[in-house]
Formats: C-alpha cells, structure tokens, sequence
C-alpha cells in the first residue's frame, strides 16, 4: 500500500495544471495529479493511500474532509486583488474555516505583483488623478487588512517571498509541493521543545537503566560527576562506585555491572 501523498486539482486550471505537474516530476513523495470536475477548491493534498479509488463525488468529498488534508486556492495576483474588492475570496476562505479542514490561498506572484495589479484596478475607470491615488491606497489597504482576517480565520493568504518561510523558492509550485508535505508529513514542533540543562538527559536516561533496582538520581548523580556527564567511563583512575558517598557495596556492585554491561568498560585487576 503506498503511502504517497494523494493530489487533486480543479479541472481547467490551465497553467496552473502545467505548474504542477512539471513540479511533480520526480518527486516521488506524491502520486499522479487527478484532475476532478467536482473538487470544491482549485488544490487538494490528502495524506492516504493513493491506490484508492472513488466511484461518486460523495466518496472523494467524504475523503476530502478527513482531518489529514490541505485545501489550496490559486491566485494570480490580478484574481486576488478583483476576488478581494468583490468578496469572493471572502466567501471561499470563510468556506474552507466552516468545514474545519486546513487550507490557505496562495497568490501566484510576489508583493511587486499585487502592487501592480492593484495600481492596474484603478485604470480605465474615467477617474481623476487624485481619485486614482485615493483608490489605489484604498484598495491596498483593503488587500493587506484581507490577509489579516484571513490569517485570523485559520487560512492565512502566501504570496512568493512573503515571511512565511514557506515560499521563498525559485518555483513556487514547487514550493506549495514543499507546504502540503510539511503539514501532512513534518508538521512536528518537538524540535524545538525545551532543552534540559546540562546533565539532565543523561541523568534521566541513566535513571531509566536502573529503573526498578532501588536507584534514582540522587544515588546516580556522584556516578554521573564521577563518569562524566555522558556515563563513560574515564578509566582506571575513576574511583569505584563503593567509594563514592551515599553508595553502599550492594548498589555499588549493581552499578558497576551494568556500567560494563552498558558501556563494555572493565577496570584493570
């Protein structure tokens, strides 16, 4: 059974389509591109096998709504601006928020696009020069507070070279390749869980060896100073575990066995 990550795509995305499936090439993470006439958004990315098969669009949308998916719009960056001062982006992100899956709308294009398609919307409009300017800054203005909303909604909005972090590529198809697969394969935050002071692990982890025998860190800590942080023996010079304070002859003879069954270290006799 594969474990490929299954990708879908709206039908008579064009280009976009051709973006895809020239990302997809060689990138063996996911399966073919399955364009479907029913998809409710222009992107889908759904961890699950991707042998499986639908025969209605009841099935693939009940698929579609399990909690490891990622909704995508595309954008141009003429399409944002007009979907922004229309409202049907509005409606297409608040769609996504109600269903309570992830998804984002990416903008095919950098912040220079979305400035020149926003100056672009106030041409040909029989306006003054002072109307022009007025609608330009309006509509601006009305674009980034839309990205905010969105982002507060639970569907944040990316463009190419935004602080995400997520589009910063040469290719952004590529990229969103790059995006669907971080949050259905390697979305973990336990890389940066706190970090214990110096000891701590391995004090931990020589307390998990003993566990059971009646010794615990406040027995194992002179070990640990003893043996180095790590609990590797320093040699014939370190003291015999007997000899440290607190450790009888029974716990000290327990110790030294399982430091050489552990670490293989014998002390010369």
């Amino acid at each position: 059974m594969s474990e490929q990550i299954r990708i879908y795509m709206a039908a008579g995305e064009g280009e976009r389509e051709k973006g895809i499936r020239q990302a997809l090439i060689g990138d063996t993470r996911f399966g073919k591109l399955e364009i479907r006439s029913d998809l409710p958004v222009d992107l889908q990315f759904t961890q699950t096998n991707s042998e499986k098969t639908f025969d209605t669009a009841a099935e693939l949308i009940a698929d579609l709504n399990r909690p490891d998916t990622l909704h995508i719009e595309l954008k141009l960056a003429q399409d944002f601006v007009q979907s922004v001062l229309n409202g049907h982006l509005m409606e297409q992100t608040l769609s996504i928020g109600k269903t309570g899956q992830d998804g984002c709308t990416v903008i095919l294009g950098d912040i220079g696009d979305i400035q020149e398609a926003i100056m672009d919307s106030a041409q040909g409009r029989g306006l003054s020069k002072s109307e022009i300017s007025h609608s330009i800054a309006s509509t601006y203005a009305r674009c980034k507070s839309f990205r905010k909303r969105s982002f507060l909604n639970g569907v944040p909005a990316f463009h190419k070279g935004d602080d995400s972090g997520f589009f910063d590529g040469e290719d952004q198809f590529k990229d969103i390749l790059e995006l669907a697969h971080d949050y259905l394969c390697d979305g973990s935050m336990m890389g940066f869980r706190p970090r214990p002071a110096d000891g701590e692990r391995e004090l931990l982890a020589a307390s998990i060896l003993f566990h059971g025998d009646g010794i615990g860190p406040g027995v194992l800590k002179p070990v640990m100073a003893e043996y180095d942080l790590v609990l590797v023996p320093k040699g014939d010079f370190a003291r015999q575990p007997c000899d440290m304070k607190g450790i009888g002859p029974k716990r000290a003879e327990m110790i030294d066995k399982r430091i050489v069954m552990a670490y293989g270290f014998r002390r010369q006799t």
